[in-house]
């Protein structure tokens, strides 16, 4: 059974791939390891942030506040507190990610609806070992250009890396390894309902 991978080991996977020795913990006061803490938090989050990956969604139903916003809208919800950033999709019901809330606004940390349940989907930090290959292959790359500066001084070698990890500039990070990843998950999403499922007479199970 494979090992599974944590944050030491994409580190020394990116160490190694520049040539540079490996670190035995993010938690020592060394310069390389304090450096290694900050580029990997700013990488993946980043990473993260560029996609609505599957393996770091997660769905929650999210609290009511108390009273009527003062915006017009029926109920008031505080965000999911723990994402990378705001819910990517609104559901009235978890079962039909398919069937999205079109009609919200979001103000101030609060989402506001006219809806009286409401559930997130939102994407999280996520752990390397839920990672799937492709992923880990493009993160590894891009933490290998950052690591290329404080370790071997390579400016070029980083620049090069990165491209490697994702594209052109103006292809804003999805582009090269990371574009490959992002289309491998679009590629392999579960089908969505189509227009039948959209129909009341066939909706009638849903309710």
């Amino acid at each position: 059974m494979a090992d599974i991978l944590d944050r030491v080991g994409v580190v020394n996977r990116a160490l190694a791939r520049i040539g540079a020795s490996a670190i035995v913990s993010l938690d020592d006061e060394g310069d390389l390891e304090r450096a290694a803490t900050l580029i990997y938090e700013v990488e993946i989050r980043a990473a993260l942030g560029r996609h609505p990956w599957r393996f770091a969604s997660r769905t929650t139903q999210l609290t009511a506040l108390a009273g009527q916003p003062a915006s017009g809208w029926l109920f008031a919800y505080q965000a999911p507190g723990g994402a990378l950033a705001q819910p990517y999709k609104l559901l009235t019901d978890p079962r039909r990610a398919d069937r999205p809330l079109r009609r919200f606004e979001i103000e101030w940390g609060e989402i506001h609806s006219d809806e009286p349940k409401l559930w997130a989907r939102a994407v999280y930090m996520a752990e390397p070992e839920l990672w799937p290959p492709d992923f880990t292959l493009a993160i590894v790359t891009a933490l290998a250009a950052e690591l290329a500066v404080p370790t071997a001084h390579d400016l070029a070698l980083a620049a090069a890396l990165r491209r490697t990890a994702y594209g052109e500039p103006a292809e804003r990070g999805t582009g090269g390894l990371m574009g490959q990843a992002i289309a491998r998950e679009i590629a392999t999403a579960p089908p969505q309902a189509g227009s039948a499922d959209d129909d009341p007479l066939t909706g009638v199970r849903w309710s």
